[in-house]
């Protein structure tokens, strides 16, 4: 069973800038997440207008939604620094001439135009002032306020392009701020090594784990896998007991979820029981916050299509369809590029679509093996 959370919290921004007189934030508290989530699903784009008409309307109407469902408070926060955003938390030019030589060229710039082409063509120059600014910033708990604002991109993901709820807002931040996150990001992830707060079943964003290591768990060890936000529970499932036993257990995750400040999304929870069984189990049904779980005969899991009788075909045949694709762009837009040309192209957007994942699911038989063959 897949879980999907997000966080009640919303984003906390630190207001004073003396440590001394406390830490204040700006707290979205108590969201009515069903009002906006059914509110946003009535609004339709308007094809009469241009596009930058459209998402106009629609940022109006996203921002007034989110208004009126979601109460804004200032509150003061009553508990201390964490452990890694103390005095001994600083950052050297040197450090950040590292951390900007690693970013990518390709990076969208933020609202300030700043992008990571500049900035690694000027480090060694504006490493000492950011540094300035950046140890400034930690310890005090200000964040300059150009740094706070983003473009958002809406990224249409499945389904009908007309409906809102089928996009995804994508931040681009300054990346000056993200270089100074990563600097943060540092610190937080040593101290939760060294303490050993992360459980071993997180696989997501950590050094040396990937989404193969979390699907390979997932498949032969049956428990419980988090990657990111991402919860997925399994459960061996032989009688009514079992079955009572695994609400239980969803029912333990909700509560600490609740505890913890977090929601699980029960519209984008699935249940899916695999076995060879035709239909096992006809009349389970689990609950999530008193709302039925929907079950699926197939999930799509960190890239990868899961059937419940573990048979590729669905996975095979999609990610055979992508490549096709890709093979078909590759050869009416590069018809005439040399053979090295094309090889290294197919190589660097054809190969990996049909490699990734492939541990989970190779050796495959015959008929299957032969769709994907070059």
């Amino acid at each position: 069973m897949r879980i999907n959370g997000r966080s009640k919290e919303g984003h906390c921004v630190r207001a004073y800038p003396k440590p001394a007189v406390g830490r204040s934030s700006w707290l979205y508290s108590k969201a009515n997440w069903d009002a906006v989530n059914s509110k946003l699903a009535t609004y339709r784009f308007d094809d009469s207008v241009n596009v930058d008409t459209a998402w106009d309307n629609f940022l109006k109407f996203f921002m007034e939604t989110m208004s009126e469902c979601i109460p804004q408070k200032f509150v003061r926060c009553k508990s201390k620094d964490p452990p890694w955003l103390n005095s001994d938390l600083r950052c050297s030019p040197g450090e950040i001439v590292k951390l900007i030589s690693k970013l990518n060229n390709n990076s969208a710039a933020g609202v300030d135009g700043i992008t990571a082409v500049m900035l690694k063509n000027t480090a060694v120059s504006v490493s000492p002032i950011l540094c300035k600014i950046f140890n400034l910033s930690i310890s005090t708990g200000v964040t300059p306020s150009a740094w706070k604002l983003s473009r958002v991109i809406p990224i249409f993901k499945s389904g009908d392009r007309h409906s809102v709820t089928n996009y995804r807002p994508i931040s681009l931040q300054p990346i000056v701020c993200k270089t100074l996150e990563r600097v943060i990001h540092k610190h937080i992830l040593t101290h939760l090594n060294l303490n050993k707060v992360l459980t071993n079943q997180q696989f997501g964003f950590l050094p040396k784990s990937s989404t193969a290591d979390a699907l390979l768990t997932a498949l032969n060890d049956c428990s419980l896998v988090l990657y990111a936000d991402d919860t997925t529970l399994f459960k061996p499932i032989s009688n009514d007991s079992a079955i009572t036993s695994f609400q239980a257990d969803i029912d333990t995750i909700h509560h600490w979820f609740s505890k913890n400040n977090l929601t699980a999304n029960a519209s984008k929870t699935r249940l899916m029981v695999i076995s060879t069984k035709k239909d096992p189990f006809p009349n389970m049904s689990l609950y999530m916050n008193n709302q039925v779980i929907d079950r699926v005969s197939s999930v799509k899991f960190l890239g990868i299509h899961i059937s419940d009788n573990l048979s590729w075909n669905e996975h095979v045949n999609f990610i055979s369809k992508k490549a096709r694709k890709t093979i078909g762009y590759i050869h009416r837009a590069f018809n005439c590029a040399s053979p090295t040309i094309r090889r290294l192209l197919y190589l660097a957007l054809v190969q990996p679509i049909l490699e990734y994942g492939s541990i989970t699911f190779h050796p495959l038989n015959v008929t299957l093996t032969n769709r994907l063959e070059p």
